[in-house]
C-alpha cells in the first residue's frame, strides 16, 4: 500500500515536513551527485501543494494549463487568457501579460518554459473561418513585454510549441492556413524552416509541426508520411538536416512526438490498429516506438472498453507523464493523469488527496522529477518527490565531506 501524499492546501511554503523512507534503489545511487540522473521513482510519495491562483478584481482566475521548469518556476495560462507566472518559495504569480481574451476570438496560450524562465506561446486571433483566423508566436518573460517571433519570408502566421535553455524556439507558420511547416527561432532573431519527410509534398490540414527542442539543437515533432494521409513522428538532429521518421504502432499510423529530453530520448503519441491511441516512448531516433499503454483498457464489468493515452513530457532519466483516457458503456470518458517511472504506468490520482482529480491534461514534468498540473477545478498544483533528488545530493556530499575530514585527523593524530 502506497503511504497517502503529504497534504498541503495553502499556497507554496519553504517549511514542509519530510516523510523520509530510504529504499534500496536510494542506496544504489550513493556516489551520484547529479540531480538529472537521479531517478524519480527513488521517493516512496510525493508532496502535494497547490498555487495561489491569480487575481482577477477580487475574483480568483483559475488555470487552465501549467508547466515547469528545472528551477521548479511555473507558469500557467488564465480562463481569460492571461500568461502568469509562479516562481519557487514566493506564494503570488507574476502576471506576464494582460488579458488578451475577447470572448471566444481572442486567447493567449503557453507551450513551453526553459531555465531561464521565458516561456514560449502564442497569440491567437479567431475569426469566422481560417482566411481570417490569425496567430503570432510570441516569448514572455519576467519583466519584459511579450516579444514577437516573426514568420520566415513566404508565411504569415506562426505557433511557437518548444523552448530550449539557448533561446531557440521551435514550432509551426503557415500561409492564411495552407503550406503548413515546421520552423526553428534562434535567439539572434534569425529563422529557418526545416525539411519536411515528404519534401515540397504537402497536404493541408496534415500537420507538419517541429513540437520540441532539447538543449543540444535536436528538435522533434511530426511531418507529413509521403504516400499516406497522416503525420508521423520526425526527429531533425538539427535545423540544417533532414527528419528521420521515427516510426508508429503499426503500418499507416499517425504518431508524433510532444517532447525530448538532453539525451534523445522521446515522448509522443501513436495510433495503433483498431483506432486506440497510446503514449508511447523512443529511446533514439532508430529504437522504434515503446508502447506505454493506457490506464484503462478494461472497465469495472471487464468489458473491453476503448482507451487512449499520450504523453506530454519527459524528465531527464526517462521519466514520463501524460493523459490516459477511456470510454465505458453509459458512462461517457474517464480521463486522468498519469506517471510512467521506467517500468509501468500509475495514475497521478494516486499521489493526490481524495476528493481531489486531475483530468491530466498538459502536465508537465522536470528533470527533478517534480510534477506540474491543474485540477479539475482550475487548481495548479505541484508533486514533489520526497525525498526530493537535491536533498540526498547534499545529503551524500555531507556524508562524503564528513568522511573525508574524519580520516585527515585520523593520520594527523598518528602522525603525532
Amino acid at each position: 500500500m502506497k503511504p497517502a501524499p503529504t497534504l498541503s492546501l495553502s499556497p507554496i511554503s519553504t517549511l514542509h515536513r519530510f516523510r523520509v523512507t530510504v529504499s534500496a534503489s536510494m542506496l544504489a545511487v550513493a556516489g551520484l551527485f547529479s540531480v538529472a540522473s537521479f531517478p524519480a521513482s527513488a521517493a516512496t510519495s510525493y508532496r502535494f501543494d497547490t498555487l495561489a491562483l491569480p487575481d482577477a478584481a477580487g475574483v480568483p482566475n483559475y488555470i487552465s494549463t501549467a508547466g515547469i521548469n528545472n528551477l521548479g518556476q511555473v507558469y500557467g495560462v488564465t480562463w481569460d487568457s492571461r500568461v502568469v507566472l509562479w516562481n519557487p518559495g514566493v506564494p503570488s504569480p507574476v502576471t506576464l501579460s494582460p488579458s488578451l481574451g475577447n470572448g471566444i476570438f481572442d486567447s493567449a496560450s503557453a507551450s513551453a518554459i526553459n531555465d531561464s524562465g521565458v516561456i514560449a506561446g502564442t497569440y491567437r486571433v479567431f475569426g469566422y473561418n481560417i482566411a481570417t483566423s490569425a496567430s503570432t508566436a510570441l516569448l514572455w518573460r519576467e519583466g519584459g513585454t511579450p516579444a514577437t517571433l516573426s514568420p520566415p519570408s513566404g508565411f504569415d502566421r506562426g505557433v511557437a510549441l518548444g523552448i530550449n535553455n539557448a533561446g531557440q524556439v521551435v514550432g509551426t507558420v503557415d500561409n492564411s492556413g495552407f503550406n503548413n511547416r515546421p520552423v526553428l527561432w534562434n535567439s539572434d532573431g534569425t529563422s529557418a524552416v526545416l525539411a519536411t519527410l515528404s519534401g515540397n509534398s504537402i497536404i493541408n490540414n496534415i500537420p507538419n509541426s517541429a513540437n520540441a527542442i532539447n538543449n543540444n539543437g535536436q528538435i522533434a515533432g511530426a511531418s507529413y508520411a509521403p504516400g499516406s494521409f497522416t503525420s508521423v513522428a520526425a526527429f531533425w538532429n538539427n535545423s540544417h538536416a533532414a527528419p528521420t521518421a521515427l516510426g508508429s504502432l503499426g503500418p499507416n499510423q499517425g504518431s508524433s512526438v510532444t517532447a525530448i529530453n538532453d539525451a534523445g530520448q522521446m515522448a509522443g503519441w501513436s495510433d495503433i490498429p483498431g483506432g486506440d491511441r497510446h503514449a508511447v516512448i523512443w529511446n533514439s531516433p532508430v529504437s522504434g516506438p515503446f508502447d506505454l499503454g493506457t490506464l484503462g483498457d478494461f472497465d469495472s464489468t471487464g468489458m473491453l472498453g476503448q482507451a487512449y493515452s499520450r504523453a506530454w513530457d519527459i524528465s531527464a532519466n526517462g521519466m514520463v507523464v501524460g493523459q490516459s483516457f477511456y470510454s465505458v458503456a453509459n458512462q461517457g470518458i474517464h480521463t486522468t493523469g498519469f506517471l510512467w517511472d521506467g517500468t509501468k504506468m500509475m495514475d497521478i490520482n494516486s499521489l493526490i488527496p481524495h476528493g481531489l482529480r486531475t483530468g491530466g491534461d498538459r502536465i508537465s514534468i522536470n528533470d527533478t522529477g517534480k510534477i506540474a498540473g491543474v485540477l479539475n477545478t482550475g487548481i495548479p498544483f505541484l508533486l514533489t518527490p520526497v525525498p526530493e533528488p537535491e536533498t540526498w545530493v547534499m545529503l551524500l556530499a555531507g556524508l562524503g565531506l564528513m568522511g573525508t575530514i574524519a580520516r585527515r585527523r585520523q593520520k594527523l593524530t598518528a602522525a603525532v
